[in-house]
């Protein structure tokens, strides 16, 4: 994206990243999907713990994202480059959608 985080037009790009939060229960970890246009957060997940969870939370964000904004071209998204976005899975993924 060469750092150009704007957008013309809804659902063409996107960006993730994961985060946690400290609660008065503990740490809650917090995956999203913002849509650069809107700076709406479009999709989002969370967990109690990170490990063994990320990949699931990431995946489960993206495809909540999908099914809400239900894209109808082919856009970009970008993250960073942590285990959880490089993951084979992941990648499928978004080449599916």
């Amino acid at each position: 994206m060469d750092r150009q985080f704007v957008s013309d037009c809804a659902n063409r790009h996107w960006v993730s990243d994961m985060t946690y939060v400290r609660t008065a229960q503990g740490w809650l970890y917090l995956a999203v999907v913002l849509d650069l246009y809107s700076r709406a957060i479009v999709g989002w997940t969370m967990h109690h713990r990170t490990i063994g969870c990320s990949r699931p939370m990431v995946h489960a964000a993206l495809e909540m994202t999908v099914a809400r904004r239900q894209p109808k071209e082919q856009g970009l998204l970008h993250s960073d480059r942590g285990t959880q976005y490089r993951a084979y899975g992941y990648q499928t993924l978004l080449r599916r959608h």
